[in-house]
């Protein structure tokens, strides 16, 4: 789930100085644009860890992927609606953003201590490196898969020398993969959201009912 939604955020950064200089008129655009990327984070984060602690972490998770994805396809239309809808979408991804840096997380250590509990190893170090491996990959690969959607599109870069005409369908796919291509994402890894199972309390994921005389046992050796 996470490596899908970290792809989405890869491709949405990689994007960021092409919306603003194509689609907002300004490469100064770039700075405001990050600030409501990255401000709401201390912001909202206790929000999101209420939310979280209230209802359990899958449906704040929940909550704060269809956020995203909302805010991503606002922000596909901004070369129809308008700089403030940009603008405003960027905000509601960064509130959806804060969520999604801090939710993942407590699932993975929920993760951790179910299979502890399951099958009495503790296998962090190894949960921890796919983790990480995989989330820097989906980083890695969210510049080239913005890249690829310039290169479709037609997009063909100039500099001071050199000005190139560029045609409507690259302006097109600049604010389509800023937006609809990471809403496609996030759409995606809410698939492997469904699969996630809590016990009732929320606390941690459902262990299987075999596993019981397992632990039992465990735990009269650990006696």
């Amino acid at each position: 789930m996470w490596t899908l939604q970290a792809l989405a955020v890869g491709v949405m950064l990689a994007g960021v100085q092409y919306f603003a200089t194509y689609t907002l008129g300004s490469l100064a655009a770039v700075t405001p644009l990050f600030a409501g990327l990255i401000g709401p984070l201390v912001l909202v984060v206790p929000l999101w860890t209420r939310l979280s602690r209230r209802f359990g972490a899958k449906t704040a998770q929940w909550c704060a992927s269809l956020l995203f994805t909302g805010g991503a396809l606002l922000l596909a239309l901004t070369p129809v609606a308008g700089p403030a809808v940009g603008y405003g979408a960027v905000a509601v991804i960064g509130v959806a953003y804060a969520g999604l840096q801090l939710l993942p997380l407590t699932m993975l250590a929920d993760t951790l201590a179910a299979d502890a509990i399951r099958t009495g190893r503790q296998r962090a170090a190894t949960f921890t490196g796919l983790w990480t491996a995989a989330e820097t990959l989906a980083f890695a690969l969210g510049a080239g898969v913005f890249a690829l959607v310039l290169a479709v599109t037609g997009f063909r870069s100039s500099d001071a020398e050199h000005r190139v005409a560029r045609p409507e369908a690259a302006l097109t796919g600049i604010s389509l993969g800023m937006g609809l291509l990471p809403a496609v994402l996030a759409t995606a890894s809410l698939w492997f959201l469904r699969r996630y199972r809590e016990d009732p309390s929320g606390a941690v994921p459902a262990v299987p009912e075999q596993a019981a005389p397992q632990q039992e046992a465990r735990a009269l050796r650990a006696d």
